[in-house]
């Protein structure tokens, strides 16, 4: 949408859209900043963030204490995702395996990445094997360059995975949501075990580094797990939408619930 003019045809009819429309939401804050951008909205209260949730595998999944040295990461194979910073960051990891998931090959090759050094490209996967493989990989690397939210942020979180991620569009977000309910002393664990990095291979090299030098005991980080996996309960997320609607006078519309 932002590579619309405002005089074309197209502008008009989602300008039309979007301010006879009762309420709009967005995933993330950040993405309803962007929104107001290219569609300012006169009735602001009309606009509501309502965050996404996570789905039942990583809800369910066993979490393991023992961790595998794979470093781990799960996208579509597209310039925004950030492959490439993660490429170059993993040329000096030379004890470890790179597992990428989400495409193959013949893609990253479209994207002008080589594979070198110890890299597995899984393909597609079910969100029953993305939730095992964060489960048990050393750590999980979100290099994105653009995320409106960063829904495999919250999965990995709610599968107990050491994470290092960018600090780009909602991901900071994501991570304040798990924080919420956390105490003083339960954010420094947290802190020692998410790392939110600037989006280039030096940085994401550093929270790397930073997650494999710690000291601390994982068990203390995955008996956060239950507090973050409250926290992206789709049902919460659903009763969010019910406060909003029900209320409303939809003219000749029934809602059942």
């Amino acid at each position: 949408m932002n590579t619309l003019t405002k005089n074309s045809l197209r502008y008009y009819y989602y300008n039309d859209l979007f301010n006879s429309a009762l309420l709009i939401t967005a995933c993330s804050n950040y993405l309803f900043n962007q929104f107001q951008n290219i569609f300012p909205q006169k009735k602001k209260k009309k606009c509501l963030t309502i965050y996404n949730g996570v789905g039942k595998s990583y809800q369910m999944q066993l979490l393991s204490t023992i961790k595998n040295d794979n470093i781990f990461t799960a996208a579509r194979f597209v310039p925004k995702k950030g492959l490439d910073l993660l490429l170059d960051a993993f040329q000096n990891y030379n004890t470890m395996r790179l597992l990428i998931g989400g495409g193959d090959e013949n893609q990253l090759n479209k994207l002008g990445m080589r594979l070198e050094g110890d890299i597995v490209i899984l393909g597609e996967l079910s969100s029953v094997d993305i939730a095992n493989h964060l489960a048990i990989s050393k750590l999980t690397v979100i290099p994105s360059k653009k995320e409106p939210y960063g829904i495999i942020v919250a999965e990995a979180l709610s599968c107990g995975s050491p994470i290092v991620a960018t600090n780009v569009g909602g991901i900071p977000e994501v991570l304040s949501i798990a924080k919420e309910k956390l105490t003083q002393t339960e954010i420094k664990v947290f802190n020692c075990w998410v790392k939110l990095v600037e989006p280039n291979a030096k940085s994401i090299e550093f929270g790397i580094d930073s997650i494999l030098q710690n000291s601390g005991s994982i068990e203390d980080y995955l008996a956060l797990v239950p507090k973050f996996r409250n926290q992206f309960i789709w049902e919460k997320r659903l009763q969010d939408y019910l406060k909003i609607f029900l209320p409303l006078e939809l003219p000749g519309l029934m809602l059942r619930y």
